[in-house]
């Protein structure tokens, strides 16, 4: 794909820079806007009305991001011998260009007659993984020449204590857990060391005289560390210029490799190249237990930093289009690294510790998809072992009944606060007032459900193909024999003969009579005959009364009561937490299954539809976000999202068409 005609448009994405409340979730999460590359832990923002420089800096070390600074590194200017009254009066003007691979802040001053003939540039990029080049350029567009004083300084967040000694500033941070972390400041020149004044860093004023129609320029590498021994580090040796040039290849290179866009969906390159991005600037290095550096992917980059088992599943499918098999390989390390010997899975793995908990079991589907289009054969050997055991782990010890098909486990991770866990029937009764109704409480491990129990049949799927490729030829067929026995388990005791559908069903007891796109994952495993999931799909997932909505498919039918397209946050102790999270919202990654379903259901066409219909809706954000209302098609969840991000290139590319 030969960007090169449109490169400037094409890598000028998105503002990195303070959002309002009611764009970034809230104004804590803002962090998710924040820019990143190189899989740094950290992340900048740049806003109009500051001095030059890097804004707020974001450390994404723990699961939910904290500003390390106010203000990261600053410019103030003085003019020698200019009236004092002339220097009060002027006003600075910055604007900026935020590309992936750099910010370009252009900036001079306002307000006074004459003006001063001064012009500024100030470029950041990052020169490798935690390590920033800042570099300011000043122009002298006078016929004389041009005194200027300058003098730089930083504002830490001093939240948490920290010292500034040697060039280094370090402090000890505490998220979820606690953390060492430590930004070295180190000049082009040696005149320009800071020291701390107790509230901010500042270097000694320097003099410079710049010539007519000159220039003058110097930069600052700043690199971050999650430890107390970082020393200051030399000046890149390759100096700014360079520095710059490559992080604009870099993305380049990843632009040029994509594979054309079906000429149907040709109008949403500039939404493709968003979610390119976006994929991008969320992959993380981390480091395993054992200490190794690996490159791995993550959810976001504010509330949601870290490696999760389905979104890492969900990324992998955008992560395969785009070859990014040194990230994916690391990914897969990292949470397989923590199933344990029984088989019990990670929710996330984050700064050196493993959260236990369930989520979706799709792993596999995910690294099988991966695999299809960015083949990997070491990568499946490396991680068959680790999926078996998890996968089996499910078959065994998730069935409290012993009917054969699995319960989601209390306390698991996933569809967060739906209704469809409810112990009592969620439903508005005829006979009494609708505040008397009891729902009950949440208990996922009460329930079989119509997703869960789909995906297992989908994993065992793929650990037969898997096994298959290791020559591992009696495990392939044992897999196939479990597909084979939850096929017809599903068939037989999740399909709803009143409702003519797949349903969720309490353990041992009714339907919960609750449609949810659960419902119909049953039909994106062909797990029904085609005949009747056709009729499925045109009975449900294709009823704007349903689930066919400005932006298909929400995540409770639109005819439920409990139906709500959106919430916002609430306070539960020290943090926020979402309300209607799962009882309505819209998630672009299970939208993309939806339109498998009805694609494998036998309506093209219709399949097509429904991807153009999402694809436009999500077009109209300049983010792509974790979830949205599906009546409007405004986000509503977490910005700069990597499965909502892999679900726009899922469904660009048409990957709901392969089986």
């Amino acid at each position: 794909m030969n960007l090169s005609a449109r490169f400037d448009e094409s890598r000028n994405l998105v503002r990195f820079c303070r959002r309002p409340g009611h764009e970034t979730l809230h104004a804590d999460f803002t962090a998710s806007f924040g820019f990143r590359e190189m899989g740094s832990r950290m992340s900048i923002l740049k806003d109009v009305g500051t001095a030059p420089g890097p804004d707020e800096c974001f450390a994404h070390i723990e699961v939910d991001a904290r500003r390390m600074f106010y203000k990261l590194l600053g410019l103030e200017l003085e003019f020698p011998g200019a009236p004092e009254e002339l220097l009060t009066q002027m006003q600075p003007y910055n604007s900026m260009n935020y590309y992936r691979s750099h910010i370009e802040e252009h900036f001079c001053l306002n307000g006074v007659r004459p003006l001063p003939p001064l012009r500024g540039l100030c470029t950041i990029c990052f020169a490798d993984t935690d390590r920033l080049q800042v570099s300011y350029e000043l122009s002298n567009v006078g016929a004389a020449p041009l005194k200027v004083r300058l003098r730089w300084f930083s504002v830490p967040d001093r939240h948490f204590p920290c010292t500034f000694a040697d060039g280094v500033l370090s402090s000890r941070q505490k998220v979820i857990g606690e953390y060492d972390i430590a930004v070295a400041f180190q000049a082009e020149r040696r005149d320009l060391s800071f020291q701390d004044n107790g509230e901010r860093l500042e270097s000694a004023w320097i003099d410079v005289e710049i010539e007519p129609r000159g220039n003058w320029s110097t930069s600052f590498c700043i690199a971050f560390d999650d430890s107390t021994s970082l020393n200051v580090p030399p000046m890149p040796s390759e100096g700014a210029t360079a520095i710059l040039t490559a992080a604009k290849k870099r993305m380049d290179a990843v632009y040029a490799a994509l594979p054309s866009i079906p000429l149907q969906f040709a109008d949403y390159e500039e939404l493709v190249l968003r979610a390119v991005g976006i994929l991008i600037a969320n992959e993380h290095t981390s480091r395993t237990l054992g200490g190794d550096s690996v490159r791995t992917i993550h959810a976001g980059k504010a509330g949601v930093c870290a490696t999760w088992w389905w979104d890492t599943a969900c990324s992998l499918l955008g992560m395969g289009l785009l070859r990014r098999n040194e990230a994916a390989r690391g990914a897969m390390r990292l949470l397989l690294e923590g199933v344990d010997e029984q088989g019990v899975p990670c929710a996330r793995y984050v700064n050196g510790k493993y959260f236990r908990g369930h989520q979706q079991p799709i792993l596999a589907w995910g690294l099988e998809r991966f695999h299809q289009l960015s083949p990997d054969p070491a990568l499946v050997a490396d991680s068959y072992e680790g999926l078996a055991r998890y996968v089996r782990h499910w078959l065994r010890d998730c069935d409290s009944d012993g009917n054969g098909l699995v319960e989601y486990p209390p306390g698991a991770v996933c569809w967060d606060d739906s209704l469809r866990w409810q112990s009592n029937p969620v439903a508005f009764a005829a006979d009494r007032a609708w505040y008397k109704n009891d729902w009950g409480k949440a208990d996922s491990g009460a329930v079989e459900n119509a997703d869960t129990n789909a995906n297992l049949y989908t994993e065992c799927i793929c650990m037969a193909k898997f096994a298959q490729m290791l020559d591992k030829r009696e495990e392939a067929r044992g897999w196939r024999r479990e597909a084979a026995r939850l096929r017809e388990l599903i068939s037989e005791q999740l399909f709803d003969p009143e409702l003519q559908t797949f349903q969720d069903r309490r353990v041992g007891g009714a339907f919960t009579n609750m449609l949810t796109p659960s419902c119909f994952m049953p039909l994106y495993a062909e797990i029904p005959e085609p005949e009747l999931a056709l009729q499925i799909c045109e009975r449900y997932l294709l009823a704007p009364e349903h689930f066919n909505t400005l932006l298909p498919f929400p995540s409770l039918d639109l005819a439920h009561p409990a139906f709500r397209g959106g919430g916002f946050l609430k306070e539960r102790g020290s943090s926020l937490s979402p309300q209607s999270y799962w009882i309505g919202r819209t998630w672009p990654h299970v939208s993309f299954w939806m339109v498998g379903a009805i694609y494998r259901s036998g309506l093209q066409r219709e399949a097509d539809e429904a991807a153009d219909r999402i694809l436009s809706a999500l077009n109209r954000s300049e983010s792509i976000y974790e979830c949205y209302d599906p009546m409007t098609g405004y986000g509503v969840g977490h910005a700069e999202f990597s499965w909502s991000a892999s679900a726009v290139l899922s469904l660009a590319y048409r990957l709901y068409r392969e089986v």
